[in-house]
């Protein structure tokens, strides 16, 4: 409390982050942003979210990276400005990757980290919960697709999210004509929607290796769950 209010005295603004439950920091503060949860472990998950994302922000306003194109409001492109970003990304050496990413775990993390290395920019293309649940069943997804976006829009690795909810990214990936697609190595070149494509538009298809034994459906499994990831 004392730092918000030294804050507070030397004209600084203050955002307070706060759990479900009432707070002195909510009436100090002059932002709030609350968690309604009274789980500690919950709570503090989500505010080291929040913090990584407000850091982003203030290091994009301060020290934007030269050549990427940002666009308002964020990183999660709704699908009436996909042509948009399209137009913005063309110049560049596009990267694209895409997936269910119902359980985020660290060989996925991995993927993203090695897709956007080989590039200027990483868009990774979403599935909507209908999609997923055409796909995995109606047990799926775990977490709606707000949250999924949220969560991956958070990684520094990831430039833009773009959602589809079509069986497969084909008509997104010819809509933004990455420079680059890649896919992680339960997936063999013959395998990849849109590899044909890209390679005919100029091009190239990535596969990276998987990290470690990690993988949804592992997970998943260990808790009960037979559903394939």
């Amino acid at each position: 409390m004392r730092a918000v209010e030294a804050a507070r005295e030397l004209g600084l603004p203050t955002i307070g982050l706060t759990g479900g439950k009432d707070s002195q920091l909510a009436t100090l503060a002059e932002v709030t942003l609350r968690v309604p949860s009274t789980q500690t472990p919950r709570v503090q998950e989500i505010h080291a979210l929040l913090i990584h994302s407000l850091c982003r922000g203030i290091e994009e306003e301060l020290f934007p990276r030269e050549g990427v194109p940002v666009l308002p409001p964020g990183k999660l492109v709704p699908p009436d400005r996909i042509d948009e970003l399209a137009r913005a990304i063309a110049p560049f050496r596009s990267v694209f990757t895409n997936g269910c990413f119902d359980v985020l775990h660290p060989g996925h993390v991995a993927l993203l980290q090695d897709a956007r290395a080989t590039g200027d920019l990483l868009v990774l293309g979403l599935n909507t919960d209908e999609s997923v649940r055409r796909l995995k069943g109606p047990s799926r997804p775990l977490h709606a697709f707000a949250d999924r976006a949220a969560v991956l829009a958070a990684l520094e690795a990831v430039d833009f999210v773009v959602g589809f909810g079509e069986d497969t990214p084909l008509e997104l990936i010819r809509r933004l004509s990455p420079k680059v697609l890649v896919k992680g190595g339960d997936y063999t070149r013959d395998t990849i929607v849109g590899a044909d494509w890209v390679e005919t538009h100029g091009g190239e298809v990535k596969v990276f290796p998987l990290l470690g034994t990690h993988s949804t459906t592992r997970i998943l499994q260990g808790h009960g769950s037979k559903q394939d990831a």
